[in-house]
């Protein structure tokens, strides 16, 4: 990528950033700040389709582009570039779990949302023992647009966040995780949901997304019904959060 080309703000979707990254007419560039690292989409020339650059280089550029597309934009490309990057292998190395970074940064993660399960959380899925989990009060049933992932529209079980409901049925502003505390997660490290556990902590506060959208969605297709049965069995349930016992 010799010389870079922003690309205009457009609507987002997983599959027209994907496709469109596999046909190679776009690429993705990292813009490295002091307290955060930002992917924006570029179009793509020669050389790497991810590259990282100086973000002085580019100053008062990015600036204008970073305002363009706004921060919900700014996230979901991360999401995609995690996936990508996951898949190319580029994830393999890097430590999962740091708790001196964490404990840098205060949980900015955590701090945003709570983290999501993997079926390889689980020595078994079925009514009853999810039901015990939801009962629990600290986990959600949320649904994820098929726009942020490529697939059918699905549901997935998350940590629950402060202040939402176990069975999200709108579009909720970001909030902290039920279960961070003043020291951090309190789930003990192999306790954390995989979304969690796979979260790769890296200096100036940030984490890179091991465990993407489109990964969950694909490993919890075959308990779809399951899920809707206990939406629906909970969607009109006022459970408290007692704590994780």
């Amino acid at each position: 990528m010799t010389e870079i080309e922003f690309i205009e703000p457009f609507q987002l979707s997983f599959k027209k950033l994907f496709d469109a990254f596999e046909r190679k007419e776009i690429g993705f560039i990292s813009i490295k700040t002091e307290n955060s690292k930002i992917w924006l989409p570029v179009k793509y020339d020669e050389g790497d389709q991810i590259e990282d650059i100086d973000f002085l280089d580019l100053f008062p550029e990015v600036m204008l582009v970073l305002y363009s597309w706004g921060i919900p934009a700014l996230n979901f490309i991360a999401e995609v570039v995690a996936y990508i990057k996951k898949k190319r292998g580029d994830l393999k190395n890097l430590k999962n779990i740091d708790h001196s970074i964490c404990q840098k940064c205060g949980g900015m993660c955590c701090k945003n949302t709570g983290c999501y399960f993997s079926i390889r959380d689980f020595d078994e899925i079925s009514f009853d023992s999810l039901y015990s989990l939801l009962s629990k009060g600290y986990t959600s049933i949320s649904p994820i647009s098929n726009v942020l992932t490529g697939l059918e529209d699905s549901l997935l079980l998350k940590i629950r966040n402060i202040n939402d409901p176990i069975i999200i049925t709108q579009e909720l502003p970001p909030s902290q995780c039920i279960l961070l505390g003043p020291n951090g997660c309190t789930l003990k490290d192999k306790e954390r949901p995989y979304g969690g556990s796979a979260l790769i902590p890296m200096d100036n506060s940030t984490c890179i997304i091991g465990y993407t959208l489109r990964e969950a969605v694909e490993e919890w297709a075959p308990y779809q019904e399951l899920l809707i049965k206990l939406a629906r069995t909970f969607v009109t349930k006022d459970v408290q959060f007692k704590g994780i016992d």
